[in-house]
């Protein structure tokens, strides 16, 4: 009788065991697909693992936030300065500021002559944005305070009416494709020690008579007066070291010119197409025909 009370309650704890068995290996497996989760959910949010989850997972949610309502609330729009601060318009400039000062993104105002103000918005006016003035067919003059220190490419593209123009003091360099396709353009005056004339910065602006540079440019950009057809004069400056490719191609008034003995390097076709020309550099001339030979003793062979 023993022996069988015996071998039933050894039976039981087999069952009672085996059952035990099962539960726990039911509890690693929940365990093991809750961590699956919890990685599926931290790779889908982007949330690298680190010792404190909820405070990087949190600063990531709060930040990509932050991106989406700034970009909602607020108007992108490129300067020099990288300053992304909103636009403010008044009767005629849209305006955006930066750590120099204002910076001019359109000017909305009347034709005619226009005189860009010294200051707009309580800030000191610093910087000309690009286009800014583009395609205004109505606009004949313009007057650049001695505040302004940047001027961006092309801000005066394609105004076909303009004629003059005066750069004020802070202006250093003639940006590319600043008066590109400004027709009528017959002068530009120059307050500051301009370095540099960038690339297409004049380009087909066929009103040019003549030109005389300071000596404070040192370079010429490409293109920078290719296609002013009217232009029948140019003095350079002591100080120009450099003229780009195609500088004066298609110059075809371009008559007689000297190269200052400052010149290093003259890029290739910079007189092409001036059939008229005649260039004087360290006491030899050099016509359309001889121009490669300016070319060679210019640049060293």
């Amino acid at each position: 009788m023993k022996k069988v009370f015996y071998a039933v309650v050894c039976a039981a704890l087999v069952l009672a065991l085996g059952g035990c068995g099962e539960g726990g290996d039911d509890t690693s497996e929940n365990s093991g697909n809750s961590e699956s989760v919890s990685d599926s959910s931290a790779s889908e949010s982007g949330v690298k693992s680190t010792s404190d989850n909820s405070t990087v997972s949190g600063d990531s949610s709060q930040s990509d936030s932050s991106t989406e309502q700034s970009g909602e609330s607020s108007v992108s729009v490129p300067v020099s300065s990288n300053d992304s601060s909103p636009l403010v318009y008044d009767s005629e400039y849209s305006v955006q500021h930066s750590v120099l000062g204002a910076v001019i993104m359109k000017y909305r105002g009347g034709g005619g002559d226009v005189v860009i103000p010294s200051e707009l918005e309580g800030r000191s006016v610093a910087e000309i944005g690009g286009s800014a003035f583009s395609k205004r067919i109505d606009i004949t003059g313009i007057t650049v305070p001695d505040s302004v220190v940047v001027i961006e490419e092309g801000a005066f593209r394609d105004c076909p009416s303009l004629r003059t123009v005066l750069l004020g003091k802070g202006v250093t360099k003639i940006d590319d494709s600043l008066f590109y396709g400004c027709t009528s353009l017959t002068a530009v005056k120059l307050r500051g020690d301009v370095e540099e004339i960038g690339s297409f910065a004049f380009y087909n602006c066929n009103g040019f008579k003549s030109i005389t540079l300071p000596k404070s440019v040192d370079k010429i950009g490409e293109s920078a007066f290719q296609g002013c057809s009217g232009l029948n004069s140019v003095t350079f400056g002591s100080g120009l070291r450099n003229i780009g490719d195609n500088a004066f191609s298609g110059c075809t008034g371009l008559g007689a010119i000297t190269i200052p003995d400052s010149v290093k390097k003259i890029g290739r076709g910079a007189f092409d197409m001036c059939r008229n020309i005649r260039v004087r550099y360290k006491g030899d001339i050099y016509d359309h025909e001889h121009i490669d030979d300016l070319y060679k003793a210019v640049n060293g062979g």
